[in-house]
């Protein structure tokens, strides 16, 4: 008699540095920097370094895989904007991943849907390209912007503050199934003023109240976040 043996497979997702590009300073020592963002990240958080070689020709780096798609994905193929039960669902495990973030003395700084990952196990946050030691978070070179001008605060905060705005964006995003400060150019973006209005509301919601839903549902994830 043969006894069954189930194995728990895991996946993992490798990434490297072209070859064609393993001169360029600027993008090596970004990916050096990514693999210290990853090696800091506490026990707790969504992505997990499994392994790397910052040595090797081409350098790589391999963290575990999170089976599932991205959140803007996932608003594409639902047709529009999530359900509320989903919408809790998001703010609760994306707000959960920012604590353990910012628990670890470190910002996010691009907080955006194509990083936050919809699996079996529920949302997930990942990559950390851009993020940044909190006592560093403002260190950056003259002109340029780190992050992605949808889904920034207009004062361009990389800070907690930052982080917590750009998860305010994504639950209303996720709400109205349109991004909060519309589609158009990142100068444009950037421009607007800070007190500017996000849209809200949608066709696709008449028997819901978006103002007040979303607001409760930010005011939420900020409590959440700060309970670091």
């Amino acid at each position: 008699m043969k006894v069954a043996q189930l194995l728990c497979v895991k996946f993992a997702a490798v990434k490297g540095v072209l070859p064609v590009l393993a001169d360029d300073a600027d993008l090596l020592g970004h990916f050096g920097h990514e693999l210290d963002n990853l090696a800091r990240l506490p026990a707790g958080a969504d992505t997990k370094l499994l392994a790397s070689d910052r040595t090797a020709e081409p350098p790589w780096l391999a963290t575990e895989s999170i089976p599932g798609i991205p959140l803007n994905e996932a608003i594409r193929l639902h047709g529009g904007p999530l359900p509320v039960d989903a919408l809790w669902r998001l703010l609760r495990h994306a707000a959960e991943g920012l604590r353990v973030v910012h628990g670890a003395d470190m910002v996010h700084r691009d907080l955006k849907p194509s990083p936050v990952m919809l699996s079996g196990g529920g949302p997930s946050v990942i990559d950390f390209g851009v993020a940044r030691a909190g006592d560093q978070s403002r260190l950056r070179k003259t002109g340029m912007v780190l992050g992605t001008p949808a889904w920034m605060a207009a004062d361009r905060q990389l800070s907690r503050a930052g982080d917590v705005f750009a998860l305010g964006s994504l639950v209303l995003y996720a709400a109205n199934g349109r991004p909060p400060f519309g589609d158009g150019s990142g100068a444009g973006l950037l421009s607007r003023s800070p007190t500017a209005s996000p849209t809200s509301g949608s066709s696709r919601t008449p028997n819901m109240r978006p103002r007040a839903r979303t607001r409760r549902l930010v005011e939420v994830g900020a409590s959440l976040v700060a309970d670091a």
